[in-house]
């Protein structure tokens, strides 16, 4: 298909199993998949399978969990560095060194794949696109321009104005500040992502108003969700027809605990809602200094680190799923809730998964009072909660790797012929 389409050729690059790799595996699935470089990719037989099963038997299960996770089958293939390069990556004092080792790594190896395909007569440097998620994308960017090829970056974020948000509201509640170690390199390296980007591509209306606020130029940007696919067919919850003391509203908090994610006005909520039968359930690991803050409130119950295999049954438990987000890129636990038929209770600073009293509650304001109010419409309304339980288990299916795909597909042909002739009259001769 031609760069018109929004197709054309893809080189995918990504830190981390993001979206558990679905944008590559879309890709590969419509045939226009070139290369997935990973910092990790543990295929079967690969000696990554073997540090894996290593890191269980020393009882490194988190480790172990996370490396046998770095892989997508379907006939992907995935090229990543040697264990050794990833090793000493590794060992550098913050991630930024990590991300930065990675992007000029995946920009060598784009190069030789690019120069590969000239020695065989076939010029799919002016057709190619490359996809990288950003902070870990400088190098992948410079190498695209020099090459021709149209360079996508994956904003995960909202970039540095949200990291300030995120550190003023820790000062907020004299928490320890977040991602300490983002200096002025790391933000001159982000920044020059997006400059070297054609398009940028976001997750939320939310994050692209925050780059906007750090001038960064979003006639660039598109609007494109996270993908997921459901893993199962479930059933709408069933209510109770009143919540009472010996059954209340069920109410589920997944994910880091942290003031970012309001959880301090989510339990500042709990402490006006004593008196209600409302029960809250907070799953994850606590940011530095917010431990103290989990006990102690008899509605308030605080199950520490999940791991993955335990999630569902999390959901399974749970009557609404609360998220009142100070900052968020998106929000993947949005349509995981969603999957288990749970209505949410969100805030706008997060990608727009609710439907305003059709798939859950958005909240004006990320305050206790909000909170609060939100939860005791849940507790006096279990026949609307059913129904929007079924809206949930409609809404998730929008967000399908090939529908998502569709839109980055069309994001890309948004930009139109002058980008193509640009990426033409830039490639240079590779032979």
């Amino acid at each position: 298909m031609s760069m018109e389409t929004g197709a054309g050729r893809w080189i995918v690059c990504q830190v981390g199993a993001r979206e558990h790799y679905a944008i590559a595996t879309e890709l590969h699935r419509r045939g226009t998949l070139d290369g997935l470089l990973a910092d990790v990719w543990a295929a079967p037989g690969s000696p990554w399978k073997l540090v894996s099963r290593v890191s269980k038997v020393l009882g490194a299960e988190s480790t172990a969990q996370a490396i046998s996770g770095r892989y997508r089958s379907g006939g992907i293939h995935g090229v990543s560095p040697g264990i050794a390069r990833w090793a000493r990556w590794q060992m550098r004092e913050a991630r930024q060194g990590r991300d930065q080792c990675f992007s000029s790594w995946a920009a060598s190896e784009i190069e030789k794949q690019m120069r590969s395909a000239a020695t065989q007569r076939v010029n799919r440097s002016a057709g190619s696109i490359i996809f990288s998620y950003s902070y870990a994308a400088a190098d992948i960017g410079r190498v695209a321009k020099r090459l021709g090829a149209t360079f996508v970056l994956g904003q995960i974020d909202g970039g540095r104005k949200e990291m300030e948000l995120v550190r003023a509201i820790g000062r907020k509640y004299g928490l320890p500040v977040e991602a300490e170690w983002r200096d002025a390199h790391y933000w001159a390296r982000w920044r020059e992502e997006c400059d070297l980007a054609d398009l940028i591509i976001v997750n939320s209306n939310w994050s692209r108003s925050l780059l906007q606020q750090e001038d960064i130029d979003v006639s660039k940007c598109r609007i494109v969700p996270l993908a997921y696919e459901p893993s199962s067919a479930v059933a709408p919850k069933n209510y109770p027809e009143v919540f009472t003391t010996a059954r209340p509203l069920r109410v589920l908090f997944l994910g880091q605990l942290t003031a970012r994610k309001g959880v301090m006005e989510l339990l500042a909520a709990m402490d006006e809602l004593r008196a209600a039968p409302i029960m809250l359930r907070l799953v994850g690991p606590p940011q530095a200094g917010i431990e103290r803050h989990l006990t102690g409130r008899p509605n308030v119950k605080w199950d520490g680190i999940c791991p993955r295999s335990r999630v569902r049954d999390h959901y399974r438990w749970a009557d609404v799923f609360v998220l009142p987000t100070h900052s968020d890129g998106f929000a993947i636990t949005q349509l995981e809730a969603q999957e288990y038929g749970l209505p949410l209770i969100t805030s706008p600073f997060c990608g727009h998964v609710v439907e305003d009293r059709l798939t859950g509650l958005r909240l004006e304001t990320v305050t206790a009072r909000d909170i609060a109010g939100a939860l005791l419409w849940a507790e006096c309304s279990p026949v609307g909660l059913r129904r929007m339980s079924e809206e949930a288990l409609r809404s998730v299916q929008r967000y399908s790797p090939r529908a998502v795909v569709d839109q980055l597909c069309d994001a890309v042909a948004s930009l139109g012929t002058p980008l193509k002739a640009r990426a033409l009259s830039r490639a240079p001769s590779l032979i």
